[in-house]
C-alpha cells in the first residue's frame, strides 16, 4: 500500500511540474486561457460547396506574465497551431468606441507582472483552423526578448 501511494505521489508531482512550464525561466505564466470560439463555414459558389476555412473566426488568449528577474523583458510574439496567424494586441476605448490595435511587443517589468485580459493587452488568434470548445486545450509558444521561448497549454473557457 505504501508503494502505491509513493508511486501516486511521484506521478502526481511529475504531472504538476509538466503543467507548470519551464520553472528555470525568470518569466512565469499564470492562469492562461483562451476564449471559446465556434466554427464557421462559408458557402462558396452557386453549387453551395463549403470550405473548411473558418473565415473571419478569431479568438484571444489571456494570462498573467510574472517576471522574477531584476531586468525587464518583452514579449515579442506568439505562435499556435490552431490559428493561421498570432498577433499581440491592445484594446482601447475612446469616446465610447472600443478598438483593437496590434502592438510590437508587451513590456514585462523587472520583478513585476503584466495582465493580458479582456479589454486590454491580449494575444489574438487570427483565422482559427478549428473550433475551440470549452474544456479544450490550446498549445501556445510565447517568445520573449531575453527569456526566449516558453511553451504552455491554455484551457479554453467560455467568454
Amino acid at each position: 500500500m505504501k508503494r502505491f501511494f509513493l508511486l501516486f505521489a511521484v506521478l502526481l508531482s511529475l504531472w504538476l511540474s509538466a503543467c507548470a512550464g519551464d520553472s528555470s525561466s525568470p518569466i512565469q505564466v499564470k492562469d492562461a486561457w483562451v476564449r471559446a470560439a465556434m466554427a464557421m463555414e462559408a458557402e462558396m459558389g452557386e453549387m453551395g460547396a463549403q470550405t473548411s476555412h473558418m473565415a473571419g473566426n478569431n479568438s484571444a488568449a489571456y494570462m498573467t506574465l510574472v517576471n522574477a528577474s531584476n531586468q525587464s523583458d518583452r514579449l515579442l510574439g506568439a505562435q499556435s497551431d490552431v490559428a493561421e496567424s498570432v498577433e499581440l494586441h491592445q484594446s482601447q476605448t475612446e469616446g465610447g468606441v472600443t478598438s483593437m490595435t496590434p502592438v510590437e511587443a508587451i513590456e514585462v517589468p523587472a520583478n513585476g507582472q503584466v495582465n493580458l485580459e479582456p479589454g486590454g493587452l491580449h494575444i489574438m488568434l487570427i483565422g482559427l483552423k478549428r473550433e475551440l470548445k470549452v474544456g479544450d486545450t490550446v498549445q501556445l509558444t510565447l517568445e520573449f526578448e531575453k527569456a526566449g521561448k516558453i511553451q504552455l497549454a491554455a484551457e479554453v473557457r467560455a467568454p
